[in-house]
Order: C-alpha cells, then structure tokens, then sequence
C-alpha cells in the first residue's frame, strides 16, 4: 500500500463517507491511503455476512484480502497496488469472494482517486480513493448460461461447431513449426435415421447422448469430441504418433460404437462411417 507519512490531515473520514453513500443502493468504499482503512458501506455486510469488526472501516490488508478467493487475491491486490501507486487512472477489478456462509460471490470493483477537498494541501492529494463494488453474481451465470449456448450442444452438451472450430485452430497453431500433426476425424451414424422412424425423435435423442457419452468417455484422455448436428459427431485428436497410430485408434472406435448399447430398456446396435483430415499433411487451414 502506500507508505504512511507523518502529520496526516485530521480528516473525519465517518462523516465523509457517510455523507456521500448514505442513500444508495450500491456497495460504496472509501480508502484511506495513509491508514490503509477501507470503508464499505452498510450492503457490503448484509451481502457478505461478514461482521464489521472496526465500524463501517476494515484494514484492507489483513480484513478485506482474506476475504477474497484465493485464486483471485493477489491478482486484486496487485491491481489496488497499481492503483493507489498512480501506474493506472481508475481502478476496474474482478473477482470472487467467499462470504461468511462459504458462498461465492463474484465482485467487480471500480474505483477513482478522489481530490479537490479545499481541507486538503496539495502534498495531500491521492490519499483517498473511492468506488463502487457491485455484485455480478447473477450476471455471471447468465454468461455462463450464453456461453454455453452458443458453444455447446444444448442435447449432448458436447461441443458444437463453432466451440470444436475454435480448439482445432489452436491445435493446428500449436503445430506450427513444431514436430508432430493433428487430426479431425468426422463419425457419422449409419441409418440413424431409421432408428428415429422406428421408435421416435425423442428416443433418437436418447441414442445420441448414450453415443456421444461413449465416444467421448473412451477418448477422454486424447481427444475432444464434438457433435456439430444431426447424427454426427467430430473428434479432434491435438496430437497424433502417426498415420498408423490414427487407423489403429479409428478401428478401435468403429468397434466401439458397434457394440451394442442399452436405451430406454431397448438393445440398439449401430455403425459408424468416419473420415479424416491430418493437419498439415491434407491441408493448412481448417474449415468445418
């Protein structure tokens, strides 16, 4: 934090906080630079559960920082450290906390430097800084919710296309002017379409989790797999020993999918087609 200097302002800094966030309905804070004091609004207390131990004021350092997940906390005081020491404008962090239940919370704390107090010399300027700390928690799960609709599978949950596009680019850069090759190998269900004739859409769907679970669980440790639509799916194998090695694999998988399997009390039986692209021996871009 920033170094304590001697003959500090008498400042009442209760009544300034108060005064200025005493009707809202944000979380609102006021740091006290030479005392390292950070004053929070009443919310803070009733969002966190956390018990005010020193008024409306907590020690930033030994208060506030524990308070956040420790994945996020240093990565948040490096940002207050950045702040305060003027290496940036304004502050804008992040983060999750843990409140007094063990519940996360995730927090995104803006802030300014405060001057132009006509109590204040001009040695004095800096030593307050103010803020907004509002709780995202909710926004946070309706990006995650979005997220997951626009990169996955709403019935398997598996990777769509636009998600299985964006890995194989990173895996064909990732070969880039290295040794080895990757490979995209595109399944597709043979007569699927019979099956959904036979016993209905619904039981069809079913079908296609059970293989899509299978395929992928028997490839968990070496490749991604990915279902772009209808009765396909798409592996991507980052890394491959080989041509040779590929086949092997491909055989193994055809044999997979053609065991039997049991949905909804019925005993199915299916077969795939398969094809591959080896990057870069069949071409250097990726295009699905």
């Amino acid at each position: 934090m920033v170094k304590l200097r001697q003959n500090v302002p008498n400042w009442d800094i209760s009544q300034l906080f108060q005064e200025l966030f005493l009707e809202t309905n944000d979380i609102l804070w006021l740091l006290d630079g030479h005392q390292g004091m950070l004053y929070l609004s009443r919310r803070f207390y009733v969002m966190s559960g956390h018990e005010q131990k020193h008024g409306q004021a907590i020690r930033l350092v030994e208060d506030y920082y524990p308070m956040i997940h420790s994945v996020d906390r240093k990565h948040v005081a490096e940002r207050i450290q950045e702040f305060v020491q003027c290496v940036s404008p304004k502050l804008a962090v992040e983060f999750r906390m843990l409140s007094r239940k063990g519940d996360i919370l995730y927090l995104m704390m803006k802030g300014q430097r405060t001057e132009g107090t006509t109590n204040w010399t001009s040695d004095d300027k800096h030593c307050l800084y103010s803020g907004t700390l509002s709780e995202i928690s909710e926004l946070k799960q309706k990006d995650s919710k979005l997220n997951r609709l626009t990169y996955f599978d709403s019935l398997t949950q598996m990777p769509n296309r636009s998600m299985f596009n964006y890995r194989t680019k990173l895996a064909i850069q990732q070969r880039i002017g290295g040794e080895g090759s990757c490979a995209v190998v595109y399944l597709d269900l043979d007569n699927f379409q019979r099956i959904n004739d036979l016993y209905g859409q619904h039981f069809g769907d079913n079908v296609l989790q059970v293989a899509g679970k299978t395929i992928a669980k028997s490839l968990e440790q070496e490749a991604l797999v990915g279902r772009p639509g209808s009765d396909e799916f798409l592996i991507l194998f980052s890394k491959i020993e080989g041509q040779q090695a590929l086949l092997e694999k491909l055989m193994l998988l055809r044999q997979l999918v053609a065991k039997p399997m049991t949905v909804q009390g019925r005993v199915i039986k299916l077969a795939c087609s398969t094809g591959v692209a080896i990057y870069p021996e069949d071409g250097l871009k990726c295009t699905l």
